[in-house]
Parts: structure tokens; sequence; C-alpha cells
């Protein structure tokens, strides 16, 4: 379980440009955006997984005041797949593309492992395929030398049983 306030993910829109920005301490810890740099008013989910504004307007009448709510609802304990622990100084921007790069990471060694273990496989079988097809033609060989052993012996019995027949006629 976590929270929206210890999300790298949190941020703030700069209601002039529309750019979003990291939310600051006083939002996380109070609720309360700097207007001062011309923010709009309600955090947001960089990873959309939360409306801010709209959850406010769920909450039961007696959380009042614009600030309270934000912070209640930016302390909700929740179950998030999207959750990156919150460093100061870096955007929601640029922990999205920190998280896409580690998740690519991620892809390409499970990829990579995948493929050693296929090949392995591969080898193990070939090897097993080889030793078949040894054994196979061995075993071709020892049949074929049997017969011709055995053609031998039929030809020398033969030939053992007409040469006494031959000399007694000479």
């Amino acid at each position: 379980m976590v929270k929206c306030s210890d999300c790298g993910y949190l941020a703030m829109r700069v209601e002039a440009s529309r750019e979003i920005v990291e939310a600051d301490e006083p939002v996380r810890k109070d609720g309360k955006p700097q207007t001062s740099l011309g923010l709009y008013p309600y955090p947001l989910c960089f990873a959309t997984k939360i409306d801010v504004e709209q959850e406010t307007k769920n909450l039961p009448d007696s959380i009042s005041g614009r600030d309270k709510q934000v912070l209640e609802i930016l302390n909700i304990e929740r179950v998030c797949d999207r959750f990156i622990a919150y460093q100061l100084g870096f955007s929601p921007r640029e922990r999205y593309d920190m998280q896409m790069l580690e998740e690519q990471r991620k892809f390409q060694e499970e990829r990579l492992d995948a493929d050693r273990q296929f090949r392995k496989q591969q080898d193990g079988d070939t090897r097993d395929w080889q030793a078949r097809q040894s054994a196979k033609t061995f075993t071709k060989q020892v049949i074929i030398f049997g017969v011709i052993v055995t053609l031998a012996l039929i030809v020398s019995q033969i030939f053992a049983a007409f040469v006494p027949i031959i000399w007694e006629t000479k």
C-alpha cells in the first residue's frame, strides 16, 4: 500500500503554460499549492491513476476546505502499480522516462535470458538427435555386418557341402 503524497508522479500543472511540474513539499505535506507560481489548485497524477479533483468531490462534508480535502486524498493508502518513490529534483516526466528505460532494460534482459534458454534447449535437442542418429547408424551397420557374416557362413556351408561331392566325381 502506498500514498500519493510519497509518489514521484504527483505533479502540478502551471495554468498559464499547461506545463507539468513536480509537486513540491507544501502540496505533499499540507495540500497547499504555491499559488504565487500560477499553479492549478489541484495536484494531478502524472501516471493518470487517480483524479484528485474528482475524488475530493466524493469526500464527506466533514472534511472542509480544499487543502484538507487534497491532503486527505493524497494520504489515502492505495494499491498502485505505477508508484515510484519521490525524489526531490526530478520532474514527473523525467521519472516516467527513467521508469520506461528501466522497464525496457528488464524486458531486454528477460528476452536475452529467454533466448539463452531457447538456444540451450536447442543445443540439447540437437545433441540428442545426433546421438539417436548415430545409434540408428550403428544399429544399421551391425545389422548389415550380421547379414554379410550370415551370408558368408551360408555360402561356406553350401560350398563345404558340395566340395566332397565334387572331389568324389573326379
